[in-house]
């Protein structure tokens, strides 16, 4: 009987491992979705929103399905480099909005326990906004104007800026705007401040 017994649970064992064998660990198919689509995209549309469209219809199903299945992938779960590469896929998912409005709320519960990066947190809440047409809270976000030149979207109450960066975490907005400088000089458009809350997308 006893011997039975092992031989059984021995072999539920075997059979579980093989199991977590076979189906890669979330972890894992963050990893491969997000190499694979990343690989070829332009790191600036993070920031500078164009037309383009990254996501297909099939990866954004698996985007989406991972998002309902585990919430927001976070720190604690898949490790910050993880987090951070399926919150890049999350944010060029412009043709879901809904998607990204709910991650972003998500976002901002987990931020409290520093589980998710409150950049990404950030600028993923300018980038719903945006895209349903709202001005943005945290001055993440640049377009093109028809023109060609890399404007800041726009942006409620400018002149508080720095006090809603503040109350997340975030640095001065004169910072963060120098940390992305070289991307906007690459497209050898200057962002004056006479530019700063004027295109309303």
């Amino acid at each position: 009987m006893r011997t039975t017994l092992l031989l059984f649970v021995l072999s539920l064992s075997f059979g579980v491992q093989s199991f977590a064998q076979q189906r890669p660990s979330l972890k894992t198919r963050i990893d491969n979705l997000a190499d694979r689509i990343l690989g070829s995209v332009d790191k600036d549309e993070l920031f500078i929103k164009s037309d383009k469209t990254f996501i297909n219809e099939q990866d954004h199903g698996l985007i989406k399905k991972i998002v309902m299945t585990n919430g927001f992938p976070t720190i604690s779960m898949v490790g910050k480099e993880t987090s951070h590469k399926f919150w890049m896929l999350v944010q060029l998912c412009d043709q879901d909005i809904q998607m990204q409005m709910a991650v972003s709320k998500h976002m901002s519960y987990l931020m409290r326990s520093g589980d998710v990066d409150k950049d990404d947190y950030a600028m993923l809440t300018d980038r719903a906004r945006m895209n349903r047409g709202a001005p943005q809270l945290y001055g993440t976000q640049f377009v093109i104007s028809d023109e060609g030149a890399v404007l800041l979207y726009q942006t409620h109450d400018l002149d508080n800026i720095d006090a809603r960066r503040k109350s997340i975490g975030l640095s001065r907005y004169e910072t963060y705007e120098e940390k992305i400088a070289p991307a906007i000089a690459k497209k050898n458009v200057p962002v004056s401040d006479a530019d700063y809350g004027s295109y309303s997308g």
